[in-house]
């Protein structure tokens, strides 16, 4: 089956996820990370790109690029394969270095991005590498609380989203729960995470109850045969968190809320259209659960 093409939006931002093939190491040395972090200057200038956050975990990394009215791919993929041949020359190798293409979704909602730079520069924390993202030396953290640090970040954006929610700095973001619905924030409680051990993605039965939380609608109505319209949204949501966001396979989720893959596709494409459409209550339920998901998910009741 050929590949879908990539949906480009001129000026769009976008959160990049590039995995290690067969989740092996990416870097190996601190020398890999400088050489990534060159590279990836080198051509976000060449294509009239911005980096707004980063984080380069030891087997994957985590990107906020804007791009220009040069597609996201042509960047990427010179990245991509200009750190492999790094890579291949200094350790004597052959061979992929990432896995299959990278993952990119749209980022169109200020929550959001609050919610994903929060998010990446917590990873190490969530991977139980460092206490605090300040303890990390290769993420954009030291960018936004210090004004520098390895790579060229443009920080002013963020900054200024930060601040339409009254928060004065990046430690504000990393350490207060977001509430998008109103734009709020309340202490956030820390614990810990509900995510994969490789702290790359929620584990499905922690998106479930995020969604479950979020909408009001109990885990048991969302995986049951429930038809009523409340039900089938939170199944919309969810399917679209788990696979657009979280990057779960369609069968994965289809087995969890009892629906075939091609139900789970259906649905997925129902939320990318109605995003599309400039509906905001999905962008604000999208933002949620994944505010939700940088905590223990609350539990609801089955």
């Amino acid at each position: 089956m050929p590949r879908q093409p990539r949906i480009h939006v001129d000026n769009g931002l976008y959160h990049v996820l590039a995995r290690g093939n067969n989740k092996e190491d990416v870097f190996h040395r601190p020398e890999d990370y400088l050489a990534y972090l060159s590279i990836l200057d080198r051509f976000t200038r060449e294509n009239g790109a911005q980096l707004h956050a980063y984080v380069l975990m030891p087997n994957h990394v985590h990107l906020i690029v804007q791009v220009s009215s040069l597609p996201l791919s042509t960047l990427m993929q010179k990245v991509q394969q200009t750190y492999t041949q790094h890579v291949n020359r200094r350790y004597a190798r052959v061979g992929h270095v990432f896995q299959g293409r990278y993952k990119a979704f749209l980022v169109d909602d200020d929550a959001y991005l609050l919610a994903l730079v929060r998010y990446i520069h917590l990873n190490p924390v969530r991977a139980g590498i460092t206490a605090a993202p300040g303890d990390y030396p290769w993420s954009s953290h030291r960018h936004y609380a210090a004004g520098e640090g390895p790579g060229r970040v443009h920080t002013a954006f963020v900054r200024e989203v930060l601040a339409s929610y009254s928060m004065k700095s990046i430690e504000d973001c990393e350490s207060l729960l977001l509430n998008p619905a109103n734009g709020q924030t309340e202490e956030f409680p820390g614990g810990r995470p509900t995510r994969d051990p490789d702290g790359m993605c929620p584990a499905p039965e922690a998106i479930l109850r995020s969604v479950a939380a979020v909408t009001g609608v109990s885990m048991s109505n969302i995986t049951g045969p429930v038809r009523e319209h409340a039900a089938s949204r939170a199944r919309w949501l969810l399917a679209y968190y788990a696979v657009r966001l979280a990057g779960l396979s369609a069968g994965t989720v289809a087995r969890l809320v009892g629906r075939s893959p091609a139900a789970v596709t259906l649905a997925v494409n129902e939320v990318s259209a109605r995003l599309a459409a400039g509906e905001k209550e999905w962008a604000r339920m999208l933002a949620e659960v994944e505010a939700l998901l940088g905590q223990p998910a609350p539990h609801q009741p089955s």
